[in-house]
């Protein structure tokens, strides 16, 4: 699923959601954060459509999203929220989360959130969000309210 403002369905329509695009980043500190992890801006997605409040404002359209064989990756934001320290090479936890991933420097890759498989599927399912790094068709986004 992806939250978008309705304003945006018309070009959604015809173009699909772009990685890259301007959105709503609390800092550029993080939007400099997301081109180190991913090399771009991706675009951000949930698991659950009851997992998210960003339709408080009432102009926000929830869009269904196939991600069957588009690239995905773990979100480093969610992360972020479940305690994840960010660094310029990769990032830690204070807590023993994905012990088994961390390098012979204690950190965490950052390539482990677009290339690991395993290491996706365990922050996917711990945030409930993901991110995906290509552009989506206009074909694979259903819009449900």
């Amino acid at each position: 699923y992806h939250y978008t403002k309705r304003k945006s369905l018309d070009s959604i329509r015809r173009k699909g959601l772009l990685v890259g695009q301007k959105a709503n980043y609390t800092s550029n500190f993080f939007v400099d954060n997301l081109k180190i992890a991913y090399g771009m801006v991706p675009i951000f997605c949930f698991t659950n459509k009851q997992n998210t409040t960003y339709n408080l404002d009432g102009d926000s359209v929830l869009l269904g999203i196939d991600e069957k064989n588009l690239k995905i990756g773990a979100d480093i934001g969610s992360l972020v929220d479940h305690g994840a320290y960010l660094e310029d090479n990769g990032f830690w936890f204070s807590k023993d989360i994905f012990e088994d991933f961390y390098d012979e420097k204690g950190e965490l890759s950052y390539d482990l959130l677009i290339n690991s498989s395993l290491f996706i599927k365990k922050a996917v399912q711990m945030t409930g969000t993901l991110v995906i790094l290509e552009n989506i068709t206009p074909d694979k986004i259903h819009i449900l309210q």
